[in-house]
């Protein structure tokens, strides 16, 4: 006789017949990076729809894990090391998809010794061509190709002076030819001596229509030169360089000790100091806006070098009112302006280490966006930084200031940037 089936077990198999099947494990989704060109040291933007569940494991870059922060529900912002060249960028999740995306990162590229090069440089027309005194006298180095031209000797004596001179116009340079008065010569497009300045000086003469700035060992004459020359003199100990506004009627001496007064900013064919910049005791960088209606300047606040930062201040070139300020835990060699971006480049050395640097600004507020290492000397004091969009690359030079020795050669260090707009 056959038995009834038990009404409970009945009930359970009725009930297992009409239950939920199990949810499906939901499809990895991939994930996509905002911009994967970018500078060293700063950071990502990442998306995924597979975030929108759970945070991820991890974020890796090559075997390294990164520091990240969650956005909104799909996006997450990842900081990233100073490390230059591509990489391969992961996330670890159950819901994103395993498959690496390559980023670049910008930064050090490579450093070498220069040629014999020394004193103060000036620009030539091209972006990477620099002017300064060689082994027998004036030299062009293009610091992108390599390629060098030695002026004849006659031009220039490397032995009685410290770098060149910068004239009124493009392509014109003061030159000593023989351990006497400063002479003016055109250099580009053509070879030709033009006039002869009316100062003896063993460091470089400028000369701005009739202006003359005269950097000497513990002072800096601001001349103008009708008959006779008349002006003014300010502080500076060893100066190196002066910085000219594009139009040519302000100058910043660069100096390593300047006035008790702060930094003088000269109204060049008024031949007087138009102002002082009084919170520094030194100026190591300068440039002015295309415009030239704003003042970048690095420098120190101690004249003995024991504060262990210095400011970088955006001044109005008018009467000097400090627009921005930042302060950098490096001494400053040597900035520069972007010709495209709206950003500055500060090159310099890290206080107590030595370790070369190149800081990278947001020029509108001196925000800092990165700071790029390189290699233990790598550049010494003073520098150049050369930005060059079309190759995507900063060259920062040095330029040894001091008595000139043929043993001495310049610095080079290379950089990529991101890609231009």
């Amino acid at each position: 006789m056959r038995r009834s089936k038990s009404p409970t077990l009945a009930l359970g198999l009725l009930l297992a017949a009409c239950a939920d099947p199990p949810a499906a494990q939901p499809e990895p989704q991939a994930f996509v990076v905002e911009s994967s060109d970018v500078w060293s040291g700063t950071s990502l933007t990442v998306r995924s729809g597979g975030f929108v569940d759970a945070e991820p494991s991890a974020v890796l870059l090559d075997d390294d894990s990164l520091l990240f922060t969650r956005v909104d529900d799909s996006t997450i912002h990842v900081s990233l090391p100073d490390a230059p060249g591509t990489h391969q960028l992961r996330v670890v999740s159950n819901l994103v998809l395993s498959t690496p995306v390559p980023v670049k990162l910008n930064g050090f590229l490579n450093a070498e010794a220069g040629p014999v090069f020394m004193g103060r440089a000036a620009r030539g027309a091209n972006l990477t061509e620099v002017y300064a005194s060689g082994p027998t006298g004036l030299r062009r180095w293009n610091v992108s190709t390599g390629a060098l031209f030695d002026y004849p000797d006659s031009m220039h004596a490397e032995t009685c002076s410290r770098g060149v001179g910068l004239g009124t116009h493009p392509g014109e340079l003061l030159l000593n030819s023989g351990c006497s008065a400063w002479q003016v010569w055109r250099v580009e497009p053509t070879v030709q001596p033009l006039d002869t300045a009316v100062w003896y000086n063993d460091r470089f003469v400028d000369q701005q229509d009739n202006t003359l700035v005269v950097p000497g060992a513990h002072y800096t004459g601001i001349l103008r030169c009708d008959t006779p020359c008349t002006g003014s003199w300010t502080r500076t100990e060893s100066p190196f360089d002066v910085v000219y506004a594009p139009a040519g009627n302000r100058a910043v001496v660069l100096s390593y000790r300047v006035s008790d007064t702060g930094v003088a900013v000269v109204d060049v064919p008024g031949a007087r100091v138009n102002y002082y910049v009084d919170r520094l005791q030194s100026a190591e960088g300068a440039v002015f806006s295309d415009d030239g209606d704003t003042l970048f300047l690095a420098g120190g606040d101690s004249i003995d070098y024991t504060s262990d930062a210095e400011f970088i201040l955006a001044l109005r070139a008018a009467d000097g009112l400090v627009v921005d300020s930042v302060r950098v835990p490096f001494r400053v060699c040597g900035v520069a302006l972007d010709p495209v971006r709206s950003q500055l480049y500060a090159a310099g050395h890290v206080s107590g280490t030595g370790v070369p640097v190149l800081a990278v600004f947001d020029r509108a507020h001196l925000a800092p966006v990165t700071l790029l290492s390189a290699p233990m000397y790598t550049w010494g004091f003073p520098c150049m930084v050369l930005p060059d969009p079309l190759e995507r690359r900063i060259y920062v030079i040095e330029s040894p200031d001091g008595g000139f020795d043929v043993r001495i050669h310049a610095r080079i260090a290379r950089f990529e940037t991101p890609p231009y707009p």
